[in-house]
C-alpha cells in the first residue's frame, strides 16, 4: 500500500478548506439570521408590552362589566324605581331605563319583568340592529315580584382583537421557551 505524499496532503487539505469555507460561512450566517430574526419577537421588552396589552384588554372588559353591574345595582336600589313599580307608572319606569341606557354605551337592553315575563323594555338605539357583539344579562329583584334586567354588551371585534393578541403572546412565549431546542434542531437539519 502506497503512502500519501506531502503534495497529495496539501491537495486534500486545499479541497477540504475549499469545501469547508462556504459551509462555515453559511453556518455563521444562518446562526446570525436565526438569532436576529428571533430576537425581535423574543425580546423581553416586546413580550412585556404584549403582556401589558393583554392585561389592558382584560381590564377594560372587566371594568365595563363592573360599571354596568354597579349602574344596574344602583338603579335597582333606587327608591324612585320602587315607588314607580309599586304605582305601576310605566312611563316613569321607561324614563328611568332610558336614562340608564343614555349613561352607558355598554348597555344594550334594560327591562322590567314580573315572573320572568317582560313588562317594559328599552333598547339602545346605538346598538339597534347590530349582532356584532356578545352580551351578558344581570338581574335584580325589585318589589312585588318585579325584577330589573340589564344586558351588558361588548363588541365582538374588541373580543377578537383581545383573543388574537393573547394567542400571539402565548405563541411567542412558547417559542421563547423552546427556542434552544428548536435552534439545535435547525442546526442538525442544516448539517
Amino acid at each position: 500500500m502506497r503512502t500519501i505524499g506531502k503534495f497529495e496532503w496539501k491537495i486534500i487539505m486545499a479541497q477540504l478548506v475549499t469545501a469547508a469555507a462556504p459551509l462555515l460561512f453559511t453556518w455563521l450566517m444562518v446562526d446570525r439570521l436565526i438569532e436576529e430574526s428571533m430576537s425581535v419577537g423574543l425580546n423581553e421588552q416586546v413580550l412585556s408590552n404584549l403582556r401589558s396589552g393583554v392585561e389592558l384588554y382584560k381590564e377594560v372588559i372587566e371594568s365595563r362589566k363592573r360599571i354596568v353591574h354597579l349602574q344596574g345595582d344602583k338603579l335597582a336600589k333606587d327608591q324612585d324605581i320602587a315607588r314607580l313599580v309599586h304605582h305601576g307608572d310605566l312611563e316613569g319606569l321607561k324614563n328611568m331605563l332610558t336614562d340608564l341606557l343614555s349613561e352607558s354605551d355598554s348597555i344594550y337592553l334594560a327591562r322590567i319583568t314580573k315572573g320572568g315575563d317582560p313588562v317594559l323594555e328599552v333598547r339602545s338605539r346605538l346598538l339597534a340592529g347590530s349582532d356584532s357583539f356578545k352580551s351578558k344579562t344581570d338581574g335584580w329583584e325589585l318589589t312585588n315580584g318585579f325584577a330589573l334586567e340589564v344586558t351588558f354588551v361588548i363588541a365582538t371585534e374588541f373580543l377578537e382583537a383581545y383573543k388574537r393578541l393573547r394567542e400571539l403572546l402565548l405563541t411567542l412565549e412558547d417559542v421563547k421557551q423552546n427556542f434552544h431546542p428548536w435552534k439545535m434542531g435547525y442546526y442538525r437539519l442544516f448539517l
